[in-house]
C-alpha cells in the first residue's frame, strides 16, 4: 500500500481507524492498556527470517511503519472463520464489555508468532500489558494457556496451525529498502535518515529537533502535555543504531535498539559465558523485566530512556552504577565517549549534552570475577508501574589474605532527588574497607547524607523512600555476603531472592454440568465472536459523518471569579467553527439534579480545576483539543480549600445532609470512659478512579421532538 498526505504525528491507531480498521480500540492513548495491540512483521535480511511484533498502535508514529506488515484484529479471522485464539477466547468467556478484547487477541497472536514455542508460563507474561476491567484475567489467561507447548491439543507438528497462525506475509516487502524519508506536513516535519552522518546533519539543521524511535514518551507528551515538535527523526533505518554487538570487554548497545532486542541479546549471552562475566547484564534484564508491558519494550529503547532523564528511571540508575559509557556524535562537536555520571543529568528531566549531540551506543561493560552488580526497584505493583525508588550497586573486590577489600563501588538511586543521584559520600567511605558487618553497619550513616529529602519533597512518601534507600543496600550487602561464602542469618538468607510469579489457576464449577436449558448453562455469551474479532461495534466506531467535535474549555483555577473569556485566538484558527458558553444558552444553565446550583459552563465563578467554562466546536477532535489551549480566560482568584484536612481546619463541611451513621452495640460516647486503654489514631486513602474504558461513552441522535 502506497500511503499519501499523512500528517507528521499521526498515529498509526488514528489511520487505521479513519480507514475503516475500527477492530483495534482506542482508550488510553498512552501505551497503557494494549487495547490497540496490532502486529507489525519484517523481514530481516541478515538472519533471513521474519520478525513479529505487537506494539500499541496508539502511541506508535505511522510513518514508521513503513516496510512493515501491519495485522490487525480483522486481518486473522471473523465470526465465518475464527482464528484458533478468537474462539478459545470466545468459549472461555474471555470476554464480557468486549472493549479491549481485540487487543488482547492481537496481543496473544503476537508473541505466538514471534515465539512459537514459548511455554505457558511465558505465555502468561505476554499479556502483562494489556488490561481488562470486567473479567478478571482468568478466563483471558486460561484461553491463552491452550497455546503453550505443553498443551496436548498444540503439541507437535500441530503447534504452527494452534496459535502460531499468522497472515502470509507479502513476498514484495522481502525486497523493501529502507529509503531516506522527508515528511512536511502543515505544522510539523518527519525525516527518516538512512546513515548517521545524514541525521547528524540533521540534527546540525534543527538542534531542537526530536529524536523518536518507540514515541513511548513524545507520543504522550504531544497528547496530554499539549507539547509541539516541529521536527521529528526517526533513526530506525540507521544500522549503528540498532546493532547490538559483543566486543573484548562488553557489549555495545545502538541507542535505539528495542529493550526487547536488548534483553534476546543479553540473555543468550548470558547463557555461554560464566555467571560471574555477566553480573552486568543481568542487573540490566532483571530492571528491564518491570519495566513495561511487551507492547512498550518491544518499541522502546535504551537511549531514549537516558535522553529523557526521568529522576525516577528504571534503567538510568543501573548503567551508572555498572560504569555503562556513551558514544555521542555530531558535526559540531565530533565523536566523543562518555562515562555515566549523575553529572550528565545536571536538572530535572535535562541532559547535559549539546542540542545538536546524538547518542549513537551505550557500552555495557562485563563484570570482573570479584565484581558483584544489582538493581532493585519499589514501586506500587510490581509489574508495569513507575518506581517510587529504584537504585542499583556495584562493589568490586579483592582478596588480600582471609579479607574481601573494596577497591571500588557505585550507588546509584533513582527517586531521590529531581535527577538520578549517586551516593558518593557512602562510596567514597567504603574504598579500602574490608567486606565485613563492621563496615557495612555504618553505610546507613553515610547513606542519610547522600541522600537527603525534605519533608515536602515532590512524591511525597518521604520517610518510606528513605528506608527503601537503606533496605535496597541491605539486600545488596546480604547478597554479596552470601556471595562470598560469608554467614548470614538465618531470618534474611533469602531476603535478596525475587519471588517468582507462579502460573496462575482457577476453577469455575456450573452446577447442573448438563444443563438442557440456557438457565444454569455455560454459554458464550451472544456477541462473543464479534468481539473477539473486532466486529462488535462501539460509540466510536461508528461512522461521524457531517460531525463537528467538541472539547471543553476548563478551569485551571480552584476558586476564581471570571474576569474575562477571550476566545478570538481560537477563533481565528482554520477549522474552528464556534466557542459556546453560558450566555449562549437558551433556557437555564443549571445541570444539578438533587443538589441545585451547579451550572453546565460556569457563569461568573469556577469552583475546582476542571470545572467547564466552554465548548470549542471544531472539524476535528484533535483540533478541537488544541483550540481549547488557545482560549484565554483571566481569573480574579479566591481563597480555596483542596484537602480534607484543610476543611476539617476550616469547619468547611455539606449541611444538607445528616452525616451517615453505621451504629451496632452501645453508644461508643458512653463506652469509652469505662476503658482501661483508649488507642487513637488517624489513616489517610487517596482517591482513586477506575482505569475508564470506552463503554461509558453515549451516542445521541436528536430527532423532531
Amino acid at each position: 500500500m502506497v500511503v499519501q498526505g499523512v500528517e507528521p504525528g499521526t498515529t498509526l491507531l488514528q489511520f487505521l481507524r479513519s480507514k475503516g480498521k475500527t477492530g483495534s480500540k482506542l482508550c488510553c492513548e498512552e501505551g497503557g492498556c494494549g487495547a490497540c495491540t496490532v502486529q507489525l512483521s519484517r523481514w530481516d535480511k541478515e538472519k533471513q527470517i521474519l520478525v513479529h511484533k505487537g506494539v500499541n498502535a496508539c502511541i506508535s508514529p505511522f510513518h514508521v511503519v513503513d516496510g512493515h506488515n501491519v495485522v490487525t484484529v480483522e486481518g486473522i479471522g471473523n465470526v465465518e472463520s475464527l482464528h484458533p485464539i478468537q474462539e478459545e477466547i470466545a468459549l472461555n468467556h474471555g470476554s464480557q464489555c468486549g472493549f479491549c478484547t481485540p487487543g488482547i487477541v492481537m496481543a496473544l497472536h503476537s508473541y505466538l508468532a514471534a515465539n512459537p514455542n514459548a511455554t505457558k508460563h511465558d505465555i502468561e507474561h505476554s499479556m502483562d500489558g494489556n488490561l481488562c476491567r470486567c473479567t478478571g484475567y482468568r478466563p483471558i489467561l486460561d484461553a491463552a494457556k491452550q497455546f503453550g507447548k505443553e498443551s496436548e491439543d498444540c503439541a507437535g507438528g500441530a503447534r504452527r496451525s494452534c496459535g502460531g497462525r499468522t497472515p502470509d506475509f507479502p513476498e514484495f516487502l522481502k525486497d523493501f529498502e529502507s529509503q531516506p524519508i522527508e515528511i512536511n506536513g502543515k505544522s510539523s516535519s518527519w525525516y527518516r535518515p538512512t546513515s548517521l552522518k545524514h541525521l547528524l546533519e540533521l540534527k546540525d539543521k534543527y538542534p531542537q529537533g526530536k529524536i523518536v524511535v518507540g514515541s513511548t514518551e513524545v507520543s504522550i507528551e504531544m497528547k496530554f502535555k499539549n507539547y509541539d515538535y516541529p521536527v521529528l527523526m526517526n533513526p530506525l533505518a540507521i544500522p549503528q543504531m540498532t546493532a547490538i554487538k559483543t566486543e573484548k570487554d562488553g557489549i555495545s548497545v545502538g541507542a535505539a535498539a528495542s529493550l526487547t532486542s536488548v534483553v534476546d541479546y543479553f540473555k543468550n549471552e548470558m547463557k555461554r559465558r560464566p555467571d560471574w562475566q555477566t553480573r552486568t547484564l543481568h542487573a540490566l534484564v532483571d530492571q528491564i523485566r518491570w519495566f513495561a508491558g511487551p507492547q512498550i519494550k518491544n518499541v522502546a529503547c535504551i537511549g531514549g530512556n537516558i535522553a529523557t532523564a526521568s529522576p525516577i528511571s528504571d534503567i538510568n540508575p543501573v548503567l551508572i552504577a555498572m560504569g555503562a559509557k556513551l558514544t555521542v556524535n555530531s558535526i559540531k562537536y565530533g565523536e566523543r565517549q562518555l562515562r555515566l555520571t549523575q553529572e550528565l543529568f545536571p536538572s530535572y528531566r535535562k541532559l547535559a549534552l549539546q542540542p545538536e549531540e546524538v547518542i549513537v551506543s551505550v557500552f555495557v561493560p562485563f563484570s570482573s570475577e570479584l565484581e558483584y552488580v544489582r538493581a532493585y526497584k519499589q514501586s506500587r505493583r510490581r509489574e508495569d508501574d513507575i518506581a517510587i525508588v529504584s537504585a542499583a550497586f556495584r562493589v568490586s573486590l579483592e582478596k588480600r589474605e582471609h579479607n574481601y577489600i573494596i577497591k571500588d563501588a557505585c550507588l546509584s538511586y533513582g527517586g531521590m532527588d529531581a535527577v538520578t543521584k549517586e551516593a558518593r559520600k557512602t562510596s567514597q567511605y567504603l574504598l579500602g574497607k574490608p567486606w565485613n558487618n563492621e563496615t557495612l553497619l555504618k553505610v546507613n550513616q553515610y547513606l542519610a547524607d547522600d541522600l537527603p529529602l525534605a519533608p515536602d519533597a515532590v512524591g511525597g512518601m518521604v520517610a518510606y523512600r528513605k528506608t527503601l534507600s537503606t533496605s535496597f543496600w541491605h539486600k545488596f550487602s546480604l547478597f554479596v555476603s552470601q556471595s562470598l561464602g560469608q554467614p548470614v542469618p538465618d531470618r534474611v538468607d533469602k531476603m535478596d531472592v525475587i519471588p517468582e510469579r507462579s502460573l496462575s489457576r482457577g476453577i469455575q464449577t456450573h452446577y447442573p454440568e448438563h444443563s438442557p436449558t440456557p438457565v444454569g448453562s455455560s454459554m458464550p455469551h451472544v456477541s462473543a465472536l464479534k468481539q473477539v474479532t473486532g466486529e462488535a461495534i462501539y460509540i466510536d466506531d461508528m461512522p461521524a459523518n457531517d460531525t463537528h467535535y467538541g472539547h471543553f474549555v476548563m478551569s485551571t483555577k480552584a476558586n476564581a471569579k471570571i474576569v474575562k473569556v477571550n476566545p478570538e485566538k481560537a477563533l481565528k484558527m482554520e477549522g474552528v467553527v464556534a466557542f459556546i458558553s453560558a450566555k449562549d444558552i437558551p433556557g437555564h444553565n443549571e445541570i444539578g439534579f438533587v443538589y441545585k446550583g451547579e451550572e453546565l459552563f460556569a457563569s461568573s465563578q469556577v469552583h475546582g480545576v476542571g470545572f467547564p467554562i466552554g465548548l470549542i466546536v471544531a472539524t476535528s477532535h484533535r483540533l478541537a483539543e488544541k483550540a481549547a489551549l488557545a482560549v484565554e480566560v483571566e481569573y480574579a482568584v479566591e481563597p480555596h480549600i483542596l484537602t480534607i484536612r484543610e476543611a476539617i481546619q476550616k469547619s468547611s463541611f455539606f449541611q444538607t445532609f445528616s452525616p451517615p451513621l453505621i451504629e451496632r452495640g452501645q453508644n461508643p460516647e458512653a463506652v469509652f470512659p469505662k476503658c482501661e486503654h483508649v488507642l487513637e489514631g488517624e489513616m489517610e486513602i487517596g482517591g482513586q478512579e477506575h482505569f475508564y474504558l470506552e463503554p461509558h461513552t453515549s451516542h445521541v441522535v436528536p430527532g423532531e421532538d
